[in-house]
C-alpha cells in the first residue's frame, strides 16, 4: 500500500469515527486530495 493510501485510510477511519456517520462523497474526495498532498510532503522530505 501507497503512503498516499494508508494516509488516506487513516484520515478516512478518524473522519468516519469522530462523526459516527459515513463520509458523504464530496468529503471523501476532500480527503483524497489531502492525503496526496501529504504524502507527497512525506517523500520531499526523504528527498
Amino acid at each position: 500500500m501507497s503512503q498516499h493510501q494508508q494516509i488516506y485510510t487513516q484520515l478516512l477511519q478518524e473522519f468516519e469515527q469522530k462523526l459516527d456517520r459515513q463520509l458523504k462523497s464530496k468529503e471523501r474526495e476532500l480527503l483524497y486530495w489531502i492525503a496526496e498532498n501529504q504524502a507527497e510532503e512525506i517523500e520531499n522530505q526523504t528527498d
